[in-house]
């Protein structure tokens, strides 16, 4: 399949950008706190697990497994230890068994917007977008002021092409004071999509205030400027994309269009020379590189 003149990055931020949300105050407590409740009260379901979610917070996923067993085994239908459990599981990519600990933790208690949510971000790593879509929804019907739920339908939204309703949510999550690089970068994408360059670049320079290290959002400005016909910035973004991701294969394959367009022939190969190494299978690359050295 042929590559585009200019790849823009969107596929990542979409996949894991997104947020899962299961938390509450407790979770900022320090973990010896937990361990101690735990050592005085063995019995307690609510210790048990503040310690399963402090264990998780650490990337301690063995041991908050353990911990939410012992809770299950006092209690087997005790919904936040299933909960927490499939958010274990989740972690670990094992979402077959997320699902099911998620979909039981409903069955006891239907109204847990927190599950929703996380069964919209299972859906949308395993690509079933339209399950992610009617997740989100349900996450939002029971809790319709969390920016960060209209985020991430909008997430599922964008992946799935539905882009004006992606853009109305990430506008709402916006409104209901959410805000992200990532929300950002994809806002800059689809004004991009429907022409609105100048809300476009507006866009993405907004990301990157938000997260200067945002290698995305520095190559599709650059990849904009430079369709624009504006080659000086987009060489200065890519310069920065580069340096933020040296290893990847599009961003320098972009870069060197670029310079192919501003007659930097030397510059062009070097980038191109440098996306083979990364993307050694790319056709397209091998033809350009052929093309240049040929002096065509």
């Amino acid at each position: 399949m042929p590559r585009k003149d200019w790849t823009v990055l969107l596929a990542i931020a979409l996949l894991f950008s997104v947020v899962t949300l299961w938390r509450n105050q407790t979770w900022q407590q320090p973990l010896r706190l937990w361990q101690d409740v735990v050592e005085k009260s063995p019995q307690k379901l609510r210790a048990l697990t503040n310690l399963a979610k402090a264990y998780i917070e650490a990337g301690r996923l063995e041991e908050a497994e353990k911990t939410l067993k012992k809770a299950l085994k006092l209690e087997p239908e005790f919904a936040p230890a299933l909960i927490n459990l499939g958010l274990v599981r989740q972690r670990q990519n094992r979402l077959e068994e997320a699902e099911r600990l998620y979909l039981k933790a409903l069955e006891i208690d239907p109204l847990w917007w927190q599950v929703y949510n996380n069964l919209g971000n299972l859906y949308l790593k395993r690509g079933s977008l339209d399950e992610a879509i009617e997740a989100f929804q349900k996450a939002i019907r029971l809790e319709p002021l969390k920016g960060l739920l209209h985020f991430n339908l909008a997430l599922a939204y964008h992946g799935a092409g539905y882009l004006r309703a992606s853009e109305i949510e990430y506008k709402r999550a916006l409104s209901l004071g959410y805000e992200s690089a990532v929300l950002r970068n994809n806002l800059g994408l689809l004004y991009f999509s429907k022409r609105r360059f100048k809300d476009a670049i507006g866009e993405y320079k907004r990301a990157i205030e938000l997260k200067p290290d945002y290698a995305e959002a520095h190559n599709n400005l650059a990849n904009l400027y430079a369709m624009l016909g504006s080659f000086d910035k987009a060489i200065e973004e890519f310069k920065q994309a580069v340096e933020l991701d040296p290893t990847n294969a599009d961003i320098h394959y972009n870069m060197a269009l670029t310079y192919m367009r501003t007659g930097q022939k030397d510059k062009a190969l070097e980038h191109l020379r440098m996306a083979e190494r990364l993307s050694p299978s790319d056709r397209q690359i091998k033809i350009l590189i052929k093309r240049l050295e040929e002096g065509s």
